[in-house]
């Protein structure tokens, strides 16, 4: 036997049941606002803006420098999340901060993104604690200067703009909610 649901037949079902899916809603909204506000822990994120280039002789040497300069981008991207700068950073910040992470959360908290076409990028972190990220990312950004510099040889890494303490958590997001 086959049975056809038309319109009539949901509108029917609707008109029925209004209270229960009303009520349904209703509950689902209050159970995703409490878990949104008061259950989730919120994550800071802060950022460390950095700039690598290497000093040119000459003005022609200048322009292929800085485009080489762009493309290594992507090869302080794998550096900077590797153990070859994460474990050092990592055993800095348990010797001078109460910061303990293991090396694989670290790894997960840490990103590095950059604008194209830019020489400067920046290493992003994202903890469950505002100062701790802050200061995550200023060691990491310190300890990627140090290695890069027997790593690739280059000596011109300058730290343009070091993490500052966030003032509010970039998730979850609670203005959507409240």
């Amino acid at each position: 036997m086959e049975q056809v649901i038309t319109f009539d037949f949901i509108v029917k079902l609707i008109r029925q049941y209004w209270k229960v899916l009303l009520s349904l809603m209703i509950l689902g909204g209050t159970i995703v606002t409490v878990v949104t506000l008061w259950v989730i822990q919120p994550e800071y994120q802060a950022n460390v803006q950095i700039l690598v280039n290497r000093k040119h002789s000459s003005a022609g040497a200048d322009l292929t420098g800085q485009q080489a300069d762009v493309q290594m981008i992507t090869t302080y991207k794998e550096l900077i999340t590797k153990p070859v700068v994460l474990k050092p950073a990592r055993q800095t910040l348990m010797a001078e901060t109460d910061i303990r992470r293991s090396l694989e959360s670290l790894k997960q908290t840490v990103s590095v993104t950059s604008t194209a076409n830019s020489q400067v990028f920046s290493i992003v972190v994202r903890d469950k604690n505002a100062k701790a990220s802050a200061m995550i990312a200023n060691q990491i950004a310190a300890t990627f200067k140090d290695q890069v510099q027997h790593i690739i040889r280059v000596n011109n890494v300058t730290i343009v703009a070091p993490a500052e303490t966030p003032d509010q958590p970039v998730a979850p997001k609670k203005s959507s909610i409240s």
